[in-house]
């Protein structure tokens, strides 16, 4: 691995992931428990659709694009990116 990933991984992500802890334990914030609530199911909401996107993309690549998805048949997109 190079020094960039190496540094990335081992300082880069731990200081970036936890400052927003740190702030919020030196700096405290009462949301309130309906808005609390709120946050929280839409968190789970999110974490759904991102979910039930990967199995219908594994789906669509396990049965070679004849899965129905929504009870249509699904469209692929084709995206080919050169390189320079």
């Amino acid at each position: 691995a190079g020094f960039y990933i190496c540094w990335g991984c081992l300082v880069w992500v731990p200081s970036t992931y936890t400052s927003p802890g740190m702030y919020l334990v030196n700096h405290p914030v009462n949301l309130g428990p309906q808005l609390a609530i709120s946050i929280l199911l839409a968190g789970i909401l999110c974490i759904y659709i991102n979910y039930d996107c990967d199995r219908q993309r594994q789906e669509f690549r396990r049965t070679n694009g004849k899965a129905s998805v929504w009870g249509k048949a699904p469209s692929k997109v084709n995206f080919f990116l050169p390189l320079k």
